[in-house]
């Protein structure tokens, strides 16, 4: 799951059937100081952890379209941590016969503090990650 500040989403990836490829999806991130951070009733097994703050609520929960995250992820593998990056959106298309753009389709990609890029095709979709 990655939180973007910019414009308040969370988008979460959870495994395809297909070698290598994703599922994702945006949330809103529904969490605000006034909530508890995590479900006091919830307890991870041993070497997980649940998810806080907005990915608890979106893992819990869901929202927008899509509903609670939980089953599609499992329990937190690491602790939540931040990281500065930069989302690049990338649009593909052509220019027709009279010079008006064709949009294809888009993708977005960003880099975690370890190096590895995630690209995400579309508005939500597909995800893969690049090594």
């Amino acid at each position: 799951m990655f939180w973007l500040q910019e414009p308040g989403e969370i988008w979460a990836m959870s495994p395809s059937p297909l070698t290598g490829q994703y599922y994702w999806h945006r949330l809103p991130d529904l969490w605000s100081e006034s909530q508890p951070e995590s479900d006091p009733k919830l307890h991870p097994p041993d070497g997980r952890f649940q998810p806080v703050r907005g990915f608890g609520v979106a893992w819990r929960l869901g929202g927008g379209a899509y509903g609670p995250q939980r089953d599609d992820l499992g329990w937190a593998v690491d602790q939540e941590h931040g990281f500065d990056t930069t989302l690049l959106h990338q649009q593909i298309g052509y220019y027709d016969v009279e010079c008006h753009w064709i949009p294809k389709s888009d993708y977005y990609e960003l880099r975690d503090d370890q190096g590895t890029v995630y690209r995400f095709g579309g508005v939500g979709g597909n995800a893969v990650i690049i090594k």
